[in-house]
């Protein structure tokens, strides 16, 4: 604002400071000055320098230096981290007189590490981060920073060995995605460090990211943090083939997240934490197929195997394992439930657990599951096994513990099992008096200490049990149900009862699903233990793989569209892959008999299967411009392919099912040259037919015509239709090249008339005759030709 005012004559700007304001690019500071006199110094955002000193040691001393009239002034300094990161915070001064130990844009500095100048760097605009890598890397290096690693490894599968990936300035834990399409990417993860890279760049790639994770074990303590605006899904499932195949095993017990990282049997950090909160986002977290062990939350903090919170998306925890896992129980932690589990939602979130085998945890409450919903999305347990975690106090929940006062809460088909020291209840569902929906049915716990429900008008449904669950071994982490347990087909058929159990057996073996996260299946009958289809990308092909034991064995296989067996043909041995009649989206069953003949079956939904493309690919040779090359068509009809350009290839692709034919129509000044492509059906100047099994390709080539005319009458080269003129004749040539030798050796007078068009209308142009021509007998008068 101004104020104006005549003094003497003279016009005064008196400029008056009413308002500054704070933004994130400056800030005005009035400092007390000599005199009684006041400066106002303008300071903006530090610059900030970070990354990694690679050749450092923890501790080391890390500073920045501007050069002040040659003489170098300390601004920002720091201690090298465990990891070897750094974070230098230059502060920054832009008006006169500069602020001692402060930095301008356009300064000349030194960064130095253990007293030793690393870079030169001039320091760049206020506000600004630089990422530096401080420091050479070496072979040297490498094997100090990697004992007993040689570095020939290839963590991230790129074809790059790591250690000439990190000569060459590389992450060598890079993640490594493959773009589906614009807005969804894929990513195999074979290595702990890459999948911590993977998750990282998940959560702000802008993209629906599929983590595909190998059978293995990675040690490590995983975060997935999604940026403001990443309202898109993460899918992190497990059991995939470690050597790069597509067929996966849902058994969560092959591919483990251990959160031992230094393996002195006490946890490092939750195993994996998901915030979809802190930026407000809404996408769906679907995890699936992994074991979550050994895990310890920090103190003050829920949740050693799983610590999530999400915002408007859901999270859906699909055939888990989640034991070994704990939270910080030292005076003081406040955060004392969750040694499993703990989930947030809030907004509109929603919490999915289906499927899961939650034991052996341990905290002060909730030893198992730790879920706090404030949002309108439902809470959905159904046919987890909840048994032998370990609340270290006596309270309500000390297994479960579930806090509601809006959203819809559902346990169905679960396990909760556990010893009570105790009066505590292990399940608590507190909505805090206010009325929500609430349904708790088909599922066992104690009679006496099972479930406590603090939520209006709670009336116990008949249909759930309070009997010992029978597990097969309980001490060795087998939660299957044995023979004799009585909760065996006592299930209730959810609207979301899941097609299998967890380890991807079929959930209702005998009409009625079973309690917990396994299904029971009679030894006597075959059991298919694993069933997957993957189809081959532009195939009508499935690759199959089918796991099926029996206490007999089992005698026949079979794959068909049908869940009716009665059509099959077995086969001794399991079918590898699956070839479809046409595309679309297709349900395949694998159907596997005993000696007795005891038949079951088991399915996979919604293999997406496309036809498969056919390219054929058209070649013109020679130099020729008008009147050459030509048309392949097919039948069925799809591909109807022309080129007419010398020199050139012309590609046409379309798809296909069933057998394709192919045909070859010549341009009239050409010739069809014959099929390529290495089909054996479709080669030479014979017929094309091509089995659309897969993608196929096929070329065709169409070379110049040597035609020559009499009369109307048409031959094929110099020799022939010389030998064939009369006295007199008129040999017409197209405008094209004529490569042949001629002999004329007979006692007539021959013309030969070049350069006609297509239709031996008009000449044009001329004809070239590569020859050698004779002439030992008669007359061979010659017109628009050039002999060469």
């Amino acid at each position: 604002m101004k104020n104006i005012s005549i003094t003497n004559g003279q016009l005064e700007v008196k400029t008056m400071l009413r308002h500054i304001a704070l933004t994130a690019c400056m800030a005005v500071v009035l400092v007390a000055g000599g005199s009684g006199t006041a400066r106002a110094l303008l300071s903006a955002p530090d610059v900030v320098y970070k990354g990694k000193a690679i050749n450092a040691e923890q501790g080391n001393p890390v500073s920045i230096a501007v050069m002040l009239n040659n003489v170098a002034v300390t601004v920002a300094s720091g201690t090298v981290a465990a990891d070897r990161s750094f974070e230098l915070r230059v502060p920054m001064d832009m008006v006169d007189p500069r602020a001692s130990a402060t930095a301008r844009s356009g300064d000349a500095a030194e960064i130095s590490v253990n007293g030793a100048v690393i870079r030169s760097v001039t320091i760049p605009a206020f506000g600004t981060v630089v990422l530096l890598e401080l420091g050479v890397r070496t072979a040297e290096q490498w094997a100090k920073d990697h004992p007993g690693d040689d570095g020939s490894g290839d963590m991230n599968r790129n074809g790059i060995s790591d250690l000439n990936e990190y000569l060459a300035g590389n992450d060598p834990a890079a993640c490594v995605w493959s773009q589906v399409d614009a807005s969804h990417a894929e990513s195999a993860v074979y290595h702990q460090e890459v999948l911590k890279n993977c998750l990282a760049e998940a959560g702000s790639d802008g993209k629906h990211n599929l983590i595909r994770l190998a059978r293995g074990s990675y040690a490590g303590n995983f975060s997935y943090t999604s940026s403001w605006g990443e309202s898109f899904d993460l899918t992190l499932v497990g059991g995939y083939d470690p050597a790069g195949g597509l067929e996966r095993l849902a058994d969560p017990a092959l591919t483990i997240l251990n959160g031992d990282t230094d393996n002195d049997s006490i946890g490092n950090g939750s195993v994996l934490v998901v915030d979809g909160d802190i930026s407000k986002t809404s996408g769906k977290v679907h995890i699936e197929s992994l074991a979550f062990k050994n895990g310890k939350a920090p103190a003050g903090q829920y949740g050693g195997g799983i610590r999530a919170r999400i915002y408007q998306g859901s999270l859906e925890l699909v055939g888990n394992i989640v034991s070994g896992n704990a939270t910080d129980s030292v005076i003081g932690n406040t955060a004392d439930g969750g040694g499993g589990l703990s989930l947030e939602s809030s907004d509109s979130g929603s919490i999915l657990l289906v499927n899961n085998v939650i034991y052996g945890n341990s905290a002060a409450n909730a030893a198992a599951a730790r879920i706090v919903s404030s949002a309108a999305g439902p809470v959905l347990l159904l046919n987890n096994t909840i048994a032998d975690n370990v609340a270290t106090l006596d309270g309500d929940g000390s297994m479960l513990n579930i806090s509601s006062s809006l959203a819809s809460v559902d346990l169905s088909n679960n396990i909760v099992s556990a010893a009570h020291p105790g009066e505590g209840k292990d399940i608590y569902i507190n909505s805090s008096g206010v009325s929500i929906p609430l349904g708790i049915r088909n599922n066992d716990y104690d009679a006496l200490h099972g479930l406590l429900v603090n939520a209006p008008g709670f009336v116990p449904d008949p249909g759930n049990l309070h009997d010992a669950p029978q597990f097969v071994a309980p001490l060795s982490g087998n939660y299957r149900l044995a023979p004799a347990s009585t909760l065996i087909d006592k299930g209730l058929a959810h609207a979301n009862l899941p097609e299998t159990d967890v380890v991807g057996a079929g959930r209702i073996a005998d009409g009625v699903a079973d309690l917990g996260a396994y299904e029971y299946h009679d030894p006597s009958k075959p059991f298919i233990s694993s069933f997957t289809a993957v189809p081959r990308p532009n195939y009508l092909i499935a690759d199959t793989v089918i796991i099926a034991s029996d206490d007999l064995g089992v005698t026949g296989y079979c794959l068909s569209e049908s869940a009716d067996s009665a059509g099959c043909s077995w086969s001794s041995s399991a079918p590898v892959s699956y070839t479809f009649a046409s595309a679309g989206s297709k349900t395949l069953y694998a159907h596997v008999v005993d000696a007795s003949g005891n038949v079951v079956s088991a399915r996979v939904l919604n293999v997406m299967v496309s036809i498969p493309n056919l390219t054929v690919a058209v070649s013109v040779s020679g130099t020729q411009s008008t009147g050459i090359g030509g048309t392949i068509t097919s039948s069925p009809a799809g591909i109807s392919c022309s080129n007419g350009t010398s020199g050139t290839v012309v590609s046409c692709t379309a798809p296909f099912s069933g057998t394709v034919n192919l045909f070859a129509t010549p341009s009239v000044m050409s010739n069809f040259g014959g099929w390529g492509g290495g089909i054996a059906t479709c080669s030479g100047l014979g017929a094309c037919s091509v089995a659309m099994n897969g993608e196929k390709t096929v070329t065709a080539n169409f070379i110049p015509a040597a035609l020559l005319k009499i009369d109307g009458t048409i031959y094929k080269t110099l020799q022939e239709v010389y030998d064939a003129a009369y006295d007199g004749a008129v040999i017409q040539l197209l405008g094209n090249t004529v490569a042949g030798t001629l002999d004329a050796n007979r006692n007539i007078g021959v013309k030969l008339m070049g350069g006609y068009d297509a239709g031996y209308a008009t000449t044009l142009g001329t004809t070239t005759v590569t020859g050698p021509l004779t002439v030992s007998q008669g007359a061979l008068l010659v017109d628009r030709i050039v002999i060469r």
